[in-house]
């Protein structure tokens, strides 16, 4: 049997609270398993009760299922829309009976990326606003916009009506670097459907200066930005 040369890999997570909540809603994720890794970031409604709960749960629950899914059926955009979205559903119905509250008190973004070691490859999923980019050859790349309700203030989210039109999912091949961005992080990085100046001179260097740019600005929203650096085997 042919040894397969497996991609390593650096994770950096930045989270910071934004300047008007009491409590951060940005919720991050990783589970490895064998080869393969699952990293996600959401964000919590606001003025939603439960809606960190309603996150971590969703993550957990699409995380395990996309860990385990054999190959054949990750890399189907078909197969993985249905199995997640009846996934969502009952993990948001179950979490709404067991607490006795409205379905809505869960909702939550959704980001969320399963990697592939041997082949580089990347199963992505999104739901709502939030920014998933990658890096490639030294330029950045959206691979998802955010998706807005009636307006930017108003996001789909898990529980939004009819939530099956707003999953997106796709596949990327070998990114350099692949990230994801909650909407508070993405004021000097993104506008109007479009990667600002600074987003494509500062996305693809140090975690650390794309840290120090997140700093300075003063956001009343939570900021989070997740980063996956990749590099092959000598």
């Amino acid at each position: 049997m042919k040894n397969r040369q497996m991609r390593q890999y650096e994770i950096s997570c930045y989270i910071s609270q934004g300047k008007e909540r009491r409590e951060c809603k940005d919720v991050e994720y990783t589970l490895i398993s064998g080869d393969r890794q699952v990293f996600s970031l959401s964000d919590g409604v606001t003025k939603k009760k439960y809606a960190v709960q309603g996150a971590r749960k969703v993550q957990e629950a699409l995380g395990s299922c996309l860990a385990g899914m054999p190959d054949e059926e990750l890399w189907s955009d078909e197969k993985v829309k249905r199995r997640c979205i009846d996934l969502l559903r009952d993990t948001i119905r179950d979490l709404s009976e067991q607490a006795g509250a409205d379905r809505e008190e869960f909702a939550s973004t959704l980001m969320m990326l399963a990697a592939q070691r041997d082949t580089g490859k990347i199963r992505w999923i999104h739901i709502g606003d939030g920014l998933i980019f990658q890096t490639q050859d030294g330029q950045v790349q959206v691979v998802s916009h955010p998706r807005y309700g009636i307006t930017p203030k108003y996001t789909f989210a898990t529980t939004s009506q009819n939530m099956e039109r707003h999953f997106r999912t796709g596949v990327i091949d070998r990114p350099e670097r692949v990230g994801m961005m909650t909407d508070g992080a993405m004021a000097r990085f993104y506008r109007e459907r479009e990667l600002t100046d600074l987003a494509r001179q500062v996305l693809v260097q140090k975690m650390e200066n794309v840290e120090e740019v997140l700093r300075r600005q003063e956001e009343k929203d939570d900021q989070s930005l997740f980063l996956i650096q990749y590099s092959d085997p000598a």
